[in-house]
């Protein structure tokens, strides 16, 4: 138990330590984001569909690779979990936050630490739910960032299917033509 103990206060220390720069790489909310986001996504579609891996992005520096999941209802609610893995092979860090979908290609983030809760946005730029590819941004209000980061990410299902590759590769192309603030989207490695 001790030892559990232990290791639990460590964990904490280290997402605390985290959290205080959640802000840094992510930009604000800007009227151009949000005015590319696909109104009609239905979060239902790509809830409980398994893990996603990301296999472009703009704010994945020094990992190996990253997964990514939602799940939950429209009863019980929504939450979703996001694990990096390190370079160096180490064990993989997970965070989990709570989503809400008011509509319109918006998802409310809250992730809560110590408490204090860090508030984001999801904007849906694009979901092909035969293929299951999702392509979207995350800003805040609170972002420090001048840098619109984005991603997209494929399920594991589908991660070896040339559609849904074709498609990765077709959204990140016109990424790049979007007029968004910052680098374009860059491949990133795979799990």
């Amino acid at each position: 138990f001790d030892k559990m103990y232990k290791t639990s206060l460590i964990l904490l220390s280290v997402v605390a330590l985290a959290a205080c720069g959640l802000y840094d790489n992510v930009g604000q909310c800007t009227d151009a984001l949000l005015n590319a986001r696909l109104k009609t996504f239905d979060l239902q579609e790509i809830s409980n569909s398994g893990n996603y891996e990301y296999f472009y992005s703009t704010g994945l520096q020094g990992v190996k690779c990253a997964t990514a999941m939602i799940f939950g209802d429209e009863v019980l609610g929504y939450r979703g979990s996001a694990t990096l893995f390190p370079r160096d092979g180490g064990k993989g860090q997970s965070t989990f936050y709570s989503l809400k979908y008011d509509g319109e290609g918006i998802i409310d983030e809250s992730i809560k630490i110590d408490g204090v809760t860090y508030d984001f946005k999801l904007v849906v730029l694009n979901w092909d739910v035969t293929h299951q590819v999702f392509y979207y941004a995350r800003c805040s209000n609170e972002g420090k960032s001048h840098n619109d980061t984005r991603s997209i990410v494929i399920s594991k299902c589908n991660k070896g299917n040339r559609i849904a590759k074709n498609i990765a590769k077709q959204w990140a192309a016109d990424d790049g033509k979007a007029g968004f603030l910052g680098s374009p989207l860059t491949p990133t490695p795979h799990c």
